[in-house]
């Protein structure tokens, strides 16, 4: 036996984390020791499923584990150890075939705005603010009665040497002339005070956009809720 033997297990798999980034892509910084950045090449990666091990497993287990109220997406990860797929990290019911149409098949144009309005449809946008990570923008629309919900355009891009100013000309395009509709919903994060921007502590964004004369407003923090709204509208 080599005394210096080391066996490290995990398990639960959750998409890809730390462990799929230090043992699957083994990208880590690099330290500048030898014999630290090689030890990924000094380590051989095993992986397996219950059924490697199911002589041993009680028949009980076994029948509880595939009968259990997982998801989906649950399943995939906590039964069958797969790391490409992770509870929560996407919407099960998505389906690229039925929800996304070319820009043919949508019933307006966003140069249509206002005359769709006229109409009785409702727009408005979301953001999830980004300091590190890109900052998201995403357009709606619902026709008249609801139902339906469109998603005809994005801004996505890092905020890393851009002002806010900028995306607020940019929101403000694409909103159309004379926009009269609700405010953007954000993230709350948008709402604390005492932000550092660069080199400079400012007050909350929701301030700096207004100042830009794009109102925000803060978005519901019932994550649960809005992704049970969301998951029973892709199965209508």
């Amino acid at each position: 036996r080599d005394p210096d033997f080391q066996l490290l297990v995990t398990c639960n798999p959750n998409g890809h984390d730390w462990i799929w980034r230090l043992w699957y892509e083994k990208k880590i910084p690099k330290t500048g020791f030898p014999e630290i950045d090689d030890f990924q090449n000094q380590y051989r990666r095993f992986g397996g499923t219950f059924l490697d091990n199911i002589k041993n497993l009680p028949p009980e287990y076994i029948k509880s584990l595939l009968g259990s109220n997982m998801s989906r997406e649950e399943e995939r990860c906590m039964v069958w150890g797969l790391r490409e797929h992770a509870s929560g990290l996407v919407h099960p019911d998505f389906d690229f075939g039925k929800h996304v149409v070319s820009p043919e098949r949508c019933p307006f144009h966003p140069t249509d705005i206002e005359s769709k309005k006229k109409e009785g449809w409702f727009f408005w946008q979301g953001m999830d603010w980004g300091d590190k990570d890109p900052t998201a923008v995403l357009f709606f629309a619902s026709p008249p009665g609801g139902g339906t919900v469109w998603v005809y355009d994005q801004i996505y891009h890092p905020m890393t040497g851009r002002s806010i100013s900028s995306l607020c000309d940019e929101i403000s395009d694409r909103r159309g002339k004379n926009w009269d509709g609700p405010p953007v919903y954000s993230d709350p994060v948008s709402f604390w005070e005492n932000r550092r921007m660069g080199d400079r502590i400012e007050t909350n964004l929701a301030d700096l956009f207004e100042r830009c004369d794009v109102d925000v407003q803060r978005g519901a923090r019932n994550v649960v809720t809005g992704r049970q709204l969301i998951n029973t509208m892709l199965v209508d």
